[in-house]
Order: C-alpha cells, then structure tokens, then sequence
C-alpha cells in the first residue's frame, strides 16, 4: 500500500513538472497560430479583393507608391524607444489610410526560419506583439527602387517567437513580402548590428529596392538592433515553399514544421523534456503487475 501511494505521488509529481515544463510552450505555439492566421487571412482578404474589386487594388497600389514618391521629411525614430508610437499629424493620419482595405497592411514570411506575421501598420507596443510592425516614415512595402521599407518586432518576448530566429537567417536566404495580392521576393544581402542611435543605417540606397527586417540584439540584453536587408529579386512560385492562403493543414507533416520551426531551441528542449516527463508519469501509475502481464501476453 505504502509503495502504491509512493508511487501515485511521484506520477503526479512528474505530471506536474511536464505541465509546467509545457506551458510556456503551448502558450507560445498558440500565439504563434493566432500571427500566423491573422497574416493569411490577409492574403486571403487581398485575394478576395482582388476577384471582387481589381480596380480597388489596383487603385491601393498606385496610392502606395505616389506616397513613397512623395516621402520626405519624417524624422525616423528608432521603434523601440518610448516615443516611437506617439504621432499626431496629417501625415500619420495620410499614413493609416494607405493599404488599409485589409485588417492590416501584408504579409512576411521568411521560410528558412519559420517566421510568417501580419504586416500593421506603425510600431506600436500593440502591433509588434501581434506580429511585425512597418516603421512610419520609410516607404510603404510594395517594391519601388530607391525605397527601402523598415519591418520590426520583438526579440524574446514571452507570449510568442515573432523574430527571435531572425539571428539565424543567412546571407543568400530569401524572404516574402505578401501585400494586395502581390508577392515580392528578397534575397538577403547585408546583415548589420547597430546601435538604437545610428537610425541613419535605416536610409534607402539609390537604384535599389530593398527591404529592411530590424529587431533587437544581443537576446535578452536588447542593447543592439540587428538590421537583415534583402535586395528584390525576380518572384519564382516554385521555390516559395511557404502556404499563400489560410495556414490550416491536415497534413500533420506541415502541421508538426510550421509549430516547431519557430521555436528557439530551449523551447524545443524544454518540449521535449515535457513530453519524457509526461510518459514517465503515465507508466508510473501503470501497476507493475498490469505491465508485466502485458509484456508476457506481448
């Protein structure tokens, strides 16, 4: 009997360690999901608009890009900082209204790294939690030469990845940016470390169509920002590995890449290790006698 109690308690013991083990991870998988949902169900939304109202888009697009033309004089303010969301201007308003017949203004996806988020617009504290934030004051993402757009969000936040494996992108690396039905192609190119002071890093380079992805550095230290650029390339559907519609799949394959690939090794690990602590408990509340029996009659 006094085995038997020994023997529940450690298996509840166990249990516990995996649900705490398991916690953090589930919440951020769940995170993950809901960024992943809100960035297709933009492509879905610009697919729609698309078929419904072409000239609409078409009409969005145009806007967009007699806006870059006519970008100027708006101080770039490192997103990061405690005023970097605080606008009151016709400019900021003029700002808002550009790309804004979706719920937010595209899509980036960089596949290597499993990285795939909303597009909002701006930097606020709320945009970049919920997925990339587009720095106000460069050009709008929707590929023009001499532009160079700014999208930016977390290292190391708790609730989600978002670009925490941002580090791990590599020189030749291809990222997408989805936006009113259009997909443009980037192939890195420079992957710079800067200090929240040197924003002048952040100016487009003439001749170029360029688009920054910017986040903070070293992780947990955040004393840095590390700038990936990718230089416009010509668009091949054939190597986009990534889904440009709505992400749910009933290929468990997919399903499995898509929630692991982001995760940082120590949630991968942590995992892991809730996953051997789970089984441990189960096959302790198991009597020995029920599994020697089930052995013989294996």
């Amino acid at each position: 009997m006094k085995a038997a109690t020994m023997r529940r308690f450690a298996a509840a013991l166990m249990l516990a360690v995996a649900l705490m083990l398991a916690y953090p991870t589930v919440g951020t998988i769940w995170e993950n999901q809901q960024a992943r949902e809100a960035a297709a169900q933009q492509t879905q939304q610009a697919e729609t608009l698309k078929q419904q109202q072409p000239e609409k888009v078409v009409q969005a697009l145009l806007d967009a890009h007699a806006y870059n033309q006519s970008l100027t004089g708006i101080a770039l303010v490192d997103p990061y900082s405690a005023t970097s969301s605080e606008h009151d201007t016709a400019a900021w308003d003029n700002y808002l209204h550009q790309l804004a017949d979706t719920d937010v203004m595209g899509r980036i996806r960089v596949p290597d790294v499993g990285i795939d988020l909303p597009i909002h617009h701006g930097t606020s504290d709320e945009a970049m939690r919920t997925g990339a934030g587009h720095l106000y004051g460069t050009a709008l993402p929707v590929g023009d030469t001499g532009a160079r757009p700014v999208l930016s969000t977390h290292t190391g936040l708790r609730s989600a990845t978002l670009f925490d494996r941002l580090t791990d992108v590599k020189i030749g690396d291809t990222f997408y940016v989805d936006v009113y039905g259009e997909t443009l192609a980037y192939k890195v190119t420079r992957i710079d470390v800067i200090t929240p002071d040197q924003i002048e890093a952040l100016a487009p380079t003439p001749g170029k169509d360029l688009v920054t992805l910017m986040t903070c550095t070293p992780y947990a230290v955040n004393s840095h920002r590390l700038l990936v650029t990718g230089e416009r390339v010509p668009y091949d559907p054939a190597t986009d590995p990534a889904p440009t519609t709505l992400t749910a799949t009933t290929n468990p394959v997919d399903f499995i890449l898509n929630t692991v690939t982001p995760l940082p090794w120590y949630m991968r690990l942590m995992g892991v290790a809730s996953l051997g602590a789970l089984i441990t408990g189960i096959v302790m509340v198991i009597p020995k006698k029920k599994r020697a029996r089930s052995q013989v009659n294996a």
